[in-house]
């Protein structure tokens, strides 16, 4: 499943998707820069009916996460009503303080890695087999430069909804620490 972005950064975008010669934007992240109290929202287009395509959507939205990024305290994550510290929700990876890596427990109840890296966020399932489940590609610098995007991979397909939520999270996380 790819998800194209209508901008670069995947806490201020449109996540679409295409079907034949129809997009359609699933989630909707807004993100405004504050030097203080930022927050991100994270919606998903509400289909007509639950077994409709993309093509039978409309573009009203219900809110599914919310980051409340803290400077000094763990931020907040919210995702489906329920809020929780980064700090709770993830763990560091072998490194420690030192690791950009975070770790969580899916809704299946494995673990998963997000390493976050220098230029691409990519989630693994944290086991020996390390499979692949979502890669974000952000858009290059120049004009031409294909647009951004999230590629979720079938071991992934069942929990969208939170590595859109995470991502927001991920990769400001990510921007802050190489900036």
């Amino acid at each position: 499943m790819e998800f194209h972005l209508t901008t670069r950064d995947p806490f201020h975008s449109d996540f679409c998707r295409t079907e034949g010669d129809i997009t359609q934007v699933i989630y909707r992240t807004i993100c405004p820069y504050k030097v203080k109290n930022r927050r991100g929202t994270i919606n998903k287009v509400i289909p007509k009916d639950p077994n409709s395509s993309v093509v039978n959507l409309r573009d009203e939205f219900e809110r599914i996460g919310e980051v409340d990024f803290r400077v000094f305290d763990p931020s907040i994550i919210t995702f489906r009503g329920k809020a929780e510290g980064s700090g709770t929700l993830f763990r560091r990876g072998k490194a420690g303080w030192l690791s950009l890596d975070r770790i969580f427990t899916g809704p299946d109840g494995r673990e998963y890695r997000w390493v976050l890296g220098s230029v691409k966020p990519t989630l693994y399932v944290n086991d020996e087999a390390k499979t692949k489940v979502a890669k974000f590609n952000p858009k290059g610098f120049s004009a031409r430069s294909a647009p951004a995007t999230l590629v979720v991979y079938p071991e992934g397909e069942q929990m969208v909804d939170l590595i859109v939520v995470m991502l927001v999270y991920i990769e400001i996380k990510r921007r802050d620490h190489h900036s």
